[in-house]
């Protein structure tokens, strides 16, 4: 690194960290009323900031915690089969796990890198520790989300 480029980088890393909950709660307080529940992230009418600042979060978590996969897929394919195929559950939970792993990885890589573009979650449930007991699912990839005062 450069002289003097380390503070920067702190600064905008930072500065990203500290934007991004303001602008999760900016874009969901107007879905406080009683009664009303928030669509999933990506297809409501966010703003840019919103939409940036989530995919930024988004990516940086399936990153870091892409490998909750393994455990996860290990539990839930252990708890759909019969108990008398346990191993196969444990086995196959790690296997299908290692590669959720992966893709969960990648397209953490990918939300991070293109946070600037406003496009739709690539990977749903969009966290990890989010609806625990599905399946992790993939696409639809680089689908922009509605233009503001697009929406229907």
């Amino acid at each position: 690194m450069k002289k003097g480029t380390y503070p920067v980088t702190l600064f905008m890393l930072l500065g990203c960290v500290l934007f991004t909950p303001m602008t999760m709660a900016q874009g969901m307080s107007q879905y406080s009323e009683p009664g009303t529940v928030p669509a999933s992230p990506g297809t409501m009418s966010e703003s840019y900031g919103t939409t940036f600042g989530r995919k930024l979060g988004s990516g940086a978590s399936n990153m870091a915690m892409g490998w909750i996969e393994i455990p996860k897929n290990t539990l839930n394919l252990t708890n759909d089969i019969d108990t008398k195929y346990v191993l196969f559950g444990l086995v196959g939970g790690i296997i299908k796990g290692t590669l959720h792993t992966i893709g969960r990885t990648l397209t953490g890589v990918g939300d991070f890198v293109t946070s600037p573009v406003p496009t739709k979650p690539m990977i749903r449930p969009n966290y990890v520790w989010d609806q625990f007991g599905e399946d992790t699912t993939y696409g639809p990839y680089f689908q922009l989300t509605d233009p503001p005062g697009n929406a229907e």
